[in-house]
């Protein structure tokens, strides 16, 4: 009995130990299998992290990249916009040149020099071509070119250009010379201590001096590029009498369009029964100057070369 009874106890005992150990066994198995499932869930958290990290570092030098890159592309282009602005302003403030005109301005030079009264040109000059007067450059004198009919061709213009106190900018002219079609120098414009010509604007120029004693003369004169001459648009005669030395001299205006007045026209001006006289002349003048001065300025922006003698 107690054989039996000791090994009933014994069995049953065995038979608990057993449980308990499987038991834990299985509390093991699934420890480690829910630490297998933890250490698997952080590391794929932590790759998630890492690549999202990663990705954001990646997005961070993409976008760095590419505003350095912007930076340099706007940086370079304003760089080349200026240097093009500069290389422009270079070539706008370079005075244009025409050196077909060499010999009459190293002419000019040589008269002046020379102490010359006038400058005829050189030897290859059109017989019909004004004298340049010396007396108004004996220091030196500047030119520019111009292309006064937009032909294509340059016109030689010796003068100056002055600006008065309210802004009004003159040119004025003591020669306009252009190259006719066989090569020959034609001076069309010429100016004297009592008279000067003005270039007032489009093709026109003006006019203004003595006529001699007691005379006046004004013009408006319209460069012609077909004949390559100057064509009269007006010309307003003011002569006067003085009846009595202690009053002011009367004054008369008379006005010839498309021609000038001449003494084969008429002894006196004044007495031409053909030209316009009075106010009527003064009205109908400053209409022809209006419309001339309304033209646009085409020295404006000129570049003017000096020649100093």
């Amino acid at each position: 009995m107690k054989n039996n009874l000791s090994g009933r106890v014994t069995a049953l005992f065995m038979a608990s130990l057993i449980a308990v150990v499987f038991s834990a066994c299985g509390k093991v198995e699934d420890t480690a299998d829910q630490n297998d499932a933890a250490k698997t869930t952080a590391s794929e958290t932590v790759t998630e992290e890492t690549s999202d990290a990663e990705a954001v570092e990646s997005v961070a030098e993409t976008t760095a990249v590419t505003a350095v890159s912007e930076a340099e592309i706007t940086t370079e282009s304003t760089a080349e916009t200026a240097k093009a602005d500069d290389s422009d302003a270079e070539e706008n403030n370079t005075p244009v040149t025409d050196d077909r005109f060499d010999p009459f301005i190293e002419g000019l030079s040589e008269a002046i020099r020379e102490g010359s009264m006038y400058y005829e040109g050189p030897e290859n000059t059109d017989s019909e071509s004004a004298r340049v007067s010396l007396e108004l450059c004996s220091k030196g004198f500047s030119y520019t070119f111009m292309d006064i009919d937009s032909d294509g061709e340059y016109e030689l213009f010796i003068g100056d250009e002055y600006t008065d106190n309210e802004g009004v900018t003159t040119y004025s002219c003591i020669g306009f010379v252009v190259i006719t079609p066989n090569g020959d120098f034609k001076n069309l414009a010429s100016s004297w201590a009592r008279s000067r010509t003005d270039y007032v604007g489009g093709l026109y120029f003006h006019s203004d001096g003595s006529g001699g004693a007691n005379l006046h003369e004004a013009e408006i004169y319209r460069y012609d590029p077909s004949t390559q001459s100057f064509a009269v648009e007006a010309n307003l005669v003011t002569d006067s009498d003085e009846p009595d030395p202690n009053q002011l001299p009367i004054m008369y205006y008379t006005l010839y369009e498309g021609t000038m007045w001449s003494y084969q026209i008429s002894e006196r001006a004044k007495d031409d029964p053909n030209a316009l006289h009075g106010d009527e002349a003064q009205n109908k003048w400053n209409e022809y100057k209006a419309k001339a001065f309304a033209e646009s300025d085409k020295l404006e922006n000129a570049q003017w070369i000096n020649v100093d003698i």
